[in-house]
């Protein structure tokens, strides 16, 4: 079977997938790994990347490069989402990005990273979502939202600018976050994802990125990634959990368990996001899905449709 690889560069962290594409259209995940580079640091009040976050990500790209090489893939897709959109001069690192991967970056509209996200879900039937479902992409600079059909087939994709990385450095600038500073995060996230929601109503919400996965793990701190995914979090416990990593500082939230330290900084603003979208969508609860973008560039990379 042919070993393929992906490569996502987002606001917040890089991720590679490398997989088997099976003849069937389905992948066999090899190796699913990410790293937190933070590329996106300062980039939504300056709208430049910083040398430093710049060097980060590049360092972790040139180590996934080499793990998808020991890995055999023979074709790699990388993509680029909401941060490389924003960045005046990111076209310099995107050079030497392609030089690392030996393959451009595509840089996505927000559409195109929202329809990579459904195709990661729809093509999964391990989580059972039942239809007419919504995917929810909370990412560091961006969120998309994703509608579908009662027949499951995609019926809208929509990303907005709100995002864990953006939200924190816009508006959660104390240590716990000040009340008013959580008013006003709130505020800009429910101003924002009632235009992406619109009128849209669904059975079942996905989740999928690093806060979803992240809220999942810390419901469920001794669980592993295969019991992780397709996990489900209530309304009221994701609400409780916001309230309890909402009222401590910093470093004793880099102590909870199943949350990863470096996602500390941005968690509240993420679970934020998630749970003002589950407010307007009146969604019960969240599954989580560890998949996302780059599950679906894969699956277009084994169709022979990533361009």
């Amino acid at each position: 079977m042919p070993v393929i690889a992906a490569i996502d560069i987002g606001t917040n962290s890089v991720l590679l997938l490398v997989a088997e594409a099976l003849p069937d259209g389905s992948l066999k995940p090899l190796l699913d790994v990410s790293e937190i580079t933070r590329l996106g640091q300062g980039v939504d009040r300056t709208g430049r990347l910083e040398a430093q976050a710049a060097e980060r990500t590049l360092q972790a790209l040139q180590m996934f490069a080499e793990k998808a090489r020991a890995s055999g893939a023979e074709r790699t897709a990388a993509i680029g989402t909401s941060v490389l959109r924003d960045a005046s001069d990111a076209e310099a690192f995107l050079e030497r990005a392609r030089e690392i991967l030996g393959t451009p970056v595509r840089i996505l509209s927000g559409t195109e990273e929202a329809e990579l996200s459904w195709l990661s879900v729809a093509a999964d039937p391990s989580l059972r979502l039942t239809h007419p479902a919504a995917v929810a992409d909370v990412g560091g600079g961006s969120t998309e939202l994703i509608t579908g059909g009662p027949d499951g087939s995609l019926e809208s994709a929509v990303s907005v600018d709100v995002g864990a990385v953006r939200l924190t450095e816009r508006c959660l600038r104390s240590d716990p976050p000040a009340p008013d500073e959580l008013r006003a995060a709130r505020e800009q996230a429910l101003e924002a994802l009632r235009g992406a929601a619109g009128a849209a109503r669904c059975r079942s919400l996905a989740g999928v990125g690093g806060t979803a996965v992240n809220l999942a793990r810390m419901s469920l701190p001794e669980g592993s990634l295969q019991q992780i995914h397709g996990h489900t979090v209530r309304a009221d416990a994701l609400r409780a959990m916001l309230d309890r990593l909402a009222s401590v500082p910093l470093e004793q939230r880099r102590n909870t368990p199943g949350l990863e330290p470096k996602r500390a900084d941005v968690i509240v603003a993420g679970a934020l996001i998630f749970d003002a979208l589950m407010e307007i969508l009146r969604a019960e609860a969240l599954t989580v899905s560890t998949r996302g973008a780059r599950f679906g560039a894969a699956i277009k990379l084994a169709r022979g449709e990533f361009r």
